[in-house]
């Protein structure tokens, strides 16, 4: 049974337990391991569900599909549970995650083309250009860590769609096709960094809005 555990103070003392069965049946809710309430069906967890906590704060929990995936979005009075899917922080994080992620799998693949000499994948442009590839995502996730930068994370899907172009385009020729493992990787990958620019554009603007108020 999948299950998560969140804590809602900075002491960690507050555990929240989330767990659920497959297709999200019964979905279980508990607090200082104090079941406050469960969902049957995974319907209503799609309608949304509000629990009220022992503390008088409230929960909500509703199973979203955004870009052909699923979510579980947890509000605690509002605002998205630290840690959460929905977290910007926690999305951010993902973010810049994905984005070493890309730089280490270019880097590795274009040093292993060169020094292992491979024909059929320097034919298809890798080699050391797929290195600085890499770095270049090394130097998007500096930008997007240290100015919390939604256009980092902009230019980095810009930069794998136009991977995507031209590997089909040089891969075309030879085999007809690129397969679509690849696309479908990339479309993760870009899903990922998306919500990451999203989350690092209200990350940014919560401070000043702080500002403001104060």
């Amino acid at each position: 049974m999948p299950a998560k555990i969140y804590y809602l103070d900075a002491a960690r003392t507050q555990a929240l337990k989330v767990s659920w069965k497959m297709l999200w049946r019964d979905f279980t809710v508990a607090y200082q391991g104090q079941e406050i309430g469960q969902l049957s069906s995974s319907k209503a967890l799609k309608e949304g569900v509000m629990f009220m906590l022992p503390d008088g704060r409230n929960l909500s929990a509703q199973l979203r599909s955004s870009m052909g995936q699923q979510q579980l979005e947890l509000l605690l009075d509002g605002q998205p549970l630290p840690g959460s899917a929905t977290d910007p922080q926690q999305q951010f994080k993902y973010g810049r995650y994905m984005l070493w992620l890309v730089a280490a799998l270019n880097i590795g693949l274009g040093l292993l083309v060169e020094f292992g000499q491979i024909d059929s994948l320097q034919e298809l442009g890798m080699g050391y250009g797929t290195v600085g590839f890499g770095v270049l995502f090394i130097g998007l996730e500096w930008w997007a860590r240290t100015k919390k930068s939604s256009l980092a994370f902009y230019l980095a899907i810009g930069l794998l769609v136009l991977d995507v172009l031209a590997t089909t385009m040089m891969a075309a020729p030879r085999e007809g096709s690129t397969g679509t493992s690849g696309w479908f990787l990339r479309f993760i990958i870009c899903m990922v960094l998306y919500r990451a620019a999203v989350a690092a554009k209200a990350l940014a603007v919560a401070p000043a809005a702080e500002a403001e108020l104060a």
